[in-house]
């Protein structure tokens, strides 16, 4: 839809004819009479009634221009900038940016602020601003700003922070930023919370971030509601709530923020603020990765290549993994160098391997310092060098109680130590390695104390120890963990005897681990396939198992330290038991991702209301555009404000009309300004018109 049949349409409802037969008001009559005298005040008045609609004025943007170009003739600045914006926006006349910035210039070397505004806008237009138009953008902005106009403080705060057409200044950005902030700019009031969460010119404080933040994300700027949403799932300056993250991650991706369609496919993956469900984050995702989005394109990677969610595809894997990479994304530089390194859906490259791995390390990723001692020590694209390969171990396990710590270091530490592999055979450090990886929350480590203790080897036997550290792994989901619990249970080991606990435990470790599957078939458990085709990982608590067969000697099934196992131990991906894919069955709170973009849905909403007006059905009209609003619409709040005003399709309300045309400011709208002089000089008293 044409702007101009919007702007023009608004306030009509009702047909032209009908509309002449209304008592014409004293101010657009008077108005009218004047601009025919040729006077440019009147002109400029007449143009903005036949753009927005006033009662006994035709809605026409063409005549609108023509009054504009009438009045900005005789050097009306007001209209110099109102006629600019039409040919920037081809509103009422064709398009037409040359001309534009021609009396965007007049209006603003008379000290016009929008108009100064506007030209700094123009010149800096490209995407790589070139230092003479930056100074001239900086130049413009400065006269805007020190007229009060709070977009221009914005700009210039912009300009000042990152050095755009000045030196930088952070401290004189921050000033700017912080004014334009107090005058409701939304996005000066995000620059200011992320200033206070990032520490970057003020000190760190995250409750301070979060009171810029709030009136920003409430007008809906889809950055603020990221970055209040990553406050909410952080507890940072606001009490810690997942699902108020999520619901903030999804009104941004409302608007096809990409960061936070990338986060709600995130909290889906990882079950943050909703159940779970891989199959519900794929869509989120593949949209985000689509956009480019580094974290998107690294975890949509791992879903191919894994399965289940998705078809598994290690071609497109891989190449979601190199394309994070390739922005810098340090995970994904792990994983693309892991590709290369054995030819996993792209072509086998171990230089390239070995320079992502590397890139990997100066971005600070300790599993890739792993990657690179398992490449020494097994011979992977470099000849074997045990000595490096622990120097890179112990350079990867450096940072122990930190986030980043790498508990597969740990493991593989404890490992060389455990069977000598270039040391010597030291049962005591290989525990201690243990223990820093458990206290690292990994799994595997935990499980491998549990069979140090049931075998009394390098600490003193403690089967009840074992049982415990067994069951610590288990409940992290490990299948060898889960495994060795079971045995506890069926053998009574550091536990009394329970059978019915010991499948409990197989159960999901045998939908992938042979010894599990084993372990259920020796004992007979009655419709065993039945319950392994049942699709999911959990097993209910009230399952009724019956045991047929006979429980095995202790000496018959000893232990399974997780370095012991090999890939023969899993069951073939054709023997596993397929995830349910229908995400429904999964989790009914399933938010679905828009097949159309918010612009495209926006600009539909708009059509939709303009068709409903010329029909003259203002109330459906109203209903669209606030579903519009609704999408955070800027110019859909000025044509709401507009017929709330007269009371077209809804009650009259002067204070809400006011409001939303506030709103649309605080988002940078360049109608309201002017939609708000008109509905203010209308009820201005005759002898201020």
């Amino acid at each position: 839809m044409a702007v101009s049949a919007a702007l023009a349409l608004v306030c009509t409802g009702v047909t032209r004819a009908a509309a002449v037969q209304e008592e014409v008001p004293t101010c657009e009559a008077q108005w009218l009479q004047e601009a025919k005298d040729g006077a440019r005040e009147a002109q400029y008045y007449s143009g903005l009634c036949a753009l927005f609609g006033e009662t006994g004025v035709s809605r026409d943007a063409q005549a609108a221009v023509a009054w504009f170009r009438r009045s900005a003739e005789q050097g009306l600045p007001r209209a110099q900038y109102a006629l600019g914006l039409c040919l920037q926006e081809g509103v009422g006349i064709e398009k037409n940016e040359e001309e534009a910035t021609v009396w965007f210039r007049r209006a603003a070397e008379q000290g016009y602020a929008p108009a100064q505004l506007a030209m700094g806008l123009s010149c800096s237009g490209a995407d790589k601003l070139p230092p003479e138009a930056a100074a001239a953008a900086a130049e413009w902005w400065e006269k805007a700003a020190q007229q009060g106009c709070a977009w221009a403080m914005m700009e210039l705060g912009f300009m000042h922070r990152d050095g755009k057409g000045v030196p930088v200044n952070k401290m004189a950005g921050l000033r700017w930023l912080r004014k334009a902030a107090e005058l409701g700019i939304a996005s000066a009031q995000n620059a200011m919370g992320w200033a206070y969460m990032n520490g970057e010119g003020v000190d760190l404080n995250y409750e301070e971030a979060v009171r810029w933040l709030i009136p920003a994300a409430e007008q809906g700027y889809p950055n603020a509601q990221v970055n209040l949403g990553w406050c909410y799932e952080r507890g940072l300056g606001i009490p810690q709530s997942d699902e108020e993250a999520l619901y903030l991650y999804y009104m941004a991706a409302e608007q096809d923020f990409e960061v936070g369609i990338s986060n709600v496919g995130w909290c889906y993956y990882f079950g943050r603020g909703v159940d779970a469900n891989e199959v519900a984050a794929a869509p989120w995702l593949r949209k985000a990765a689509d956009k480019n989005v580094p974290m998107a394109q690294n975890l949509l990677a791992h879903l191919y290549r894994e399965g289940g969610a998705v078809e598994r595809d290690h071609a497109k894997a891989a190449s979601l993994f190199i394309a994070a990479a390739n922005q810098g994304h340090a995970d994904s530089q792990y994983e693309a160098a892991h590709c290369y390194l054995f030819g996993c859906g792209v072509e086998k490259n171990v230089d390239e391997a070995f320079r992502l791995l590397n890139l990997a390390i100066e971005n600070g990723h300790f599993g890739a310092q792993t990657e690179l001692g398992e490449c020494y020590e097994y011979g992977w694209g470099v000849e074997v060098d045990l000595e490096r390969s622990m120097e890179y171990y112990r350079a990867g396990a450096q940072i122990i109680d930190g986030e980043d710590a790498n508990s597969r270091a740990h493991r593989n530490i404890a490992r060389r130590y455990y069977r000598g592999i270039g040391v010597e055979k030291n049962i005591s450090q290989a525990i201690r390695w243990w223990e820093r990886g458990a206290n690292q929350k990994d799994s595997d480590s935990m499980n491998d104390l549990g069979v140090c203790y049931e075998l009394g080897e390098g600490v003193p036997q403690n089967l009840i120890t074992a049982m415990l550290w067994y069951r610590k792994s288990a409940e992290m989901g490990n299948t060898i963990g889960r495994y060795n619990l079971g045995r506890c249970y069926e053998l009574g080991i550091g536990a009394r005897q329970d059978l019915r606990q010991a499948v409990r435990c197989y159960m999901p470790s045998a939908l992938q681990f042979k010894p599990a599957k084993a372990a259920l078939e020796r004992l007979g458990v009655e419709n065993q396939a039945m319950l392994l085709a049942g699709g999911g990982y959990v097993i209910p608590a009230a399952m009724k198992v019956e045991v047929v067969g006979k429980v095995a000697a202790a000496e018959d099934i000893p232990p399974v330290m997780s370095i012991q196992v090999t890939m023969q131990d899993y069951l073939p991906e054709e023997e596993r038991p397929k995830r349910v894919s229908d995400d429904s069955a999964v989790n009914p709170r399933v938010l679905k991702p828009h097949v159309k973009s918010a612009a495209e849905r926006v600009a539909e909403l708009l059509d939709k209301s303009e068709q409903y007006l010329r029909a003259g059905e203002p109330a459906d009209a109203v209903d669209t555009l606030l579903e519009a609003v609704r999408l955070h619409s800027s110019r859909a709040k000025v044509m709401l404000a507009l017929c709330t005003y007269h009371g077209l399709g809804t009650q009259p309300d002067k204070k809400e009309a006011r409001r939303l045309l506030q709103s649309a400011m605080s988002r940078c709208d360049v109608w309201a300004p002017l939609a708000l002089e008109l509905l203010n000089a209308r009820e201005a008293p005759r002898e201020q018109r």
